[in-house]
């Protein structure tokens, strides 16, 4: 059988969030080959079959795919949505190549996967500022949360150096 309804089945959340990570900080590129390694090695330590981990992978790969520049936390919230789909789907899809009757127990498998993965996209987002700092990595969320005029290192140039404050708004 393809899936277990008895189990969390939750080891597409950290897969996700390790190839997101390298996502956002390395490259898209990096991210699928390493992501693709780590699912392998997760399917080889929990028994998992092929149907299996090509959901693992399938999932990982859209999700990845989908981090292009990330400008907003909302980003990462569409990212796991999409993802979340692409679950549905391709856990579908592959439980029926697999010759599992399309019924209650495998759409309950497929929206736990689809879940999951949205899930991920939530954790991702409170993850984010976590980061950044920790790869040393500027998103365009970053940067917008410098520019904000509330930020003290601004409110310091508007005393000291107001004309040099109006340039760095204006650019």
């Amino acid at each position: 059988m393809l899936f277990r309804s008895d189990a969390w089945r939750a080891e597409i959340v950290p897969l996700l969030l390790f190839g997101e990570m390298i996502a956002i900080a390395y490259r898209q590129e990096v991210a699928l080959l390493l992501t693709a390694v780590v699912a392998l090695i997760v399917a080889l330590a929990l028994g998992l079959g092929l149907g299996e981990l090509l959901v693992l992978i399938g999932v990982a790969a859209t999700a990845i795919m989908q981090l292009g520049y990330v400008r907003s936390r909302g980003k990462l919230i569409k990212v796991g949505l999409f993802a979340g789909l692409a679950a549905l789907v391709i856990t579908t899809g592959v439980a029926l190549l697999d010759n599992q009757p399309l019924g209650l127990t495998l759409l309950a498998d497929a929206a736990r996967n689809a879940l999951w993965t949205l899930a991920a996209g939530f954790l991702m987002t409170g993850l984010l500022p976590f980061i950044e700092p920790a790869f040393g990595v500027l998103t365009d969320i970053s940067l917008l949360e410098l520019g904000d005029v509330a930020h003290p290192l601004l409110q310091e140039l508007v005393r000291r150096a107001p004309s040099t404050y109006n340039h760095s708004i204006t650019v």
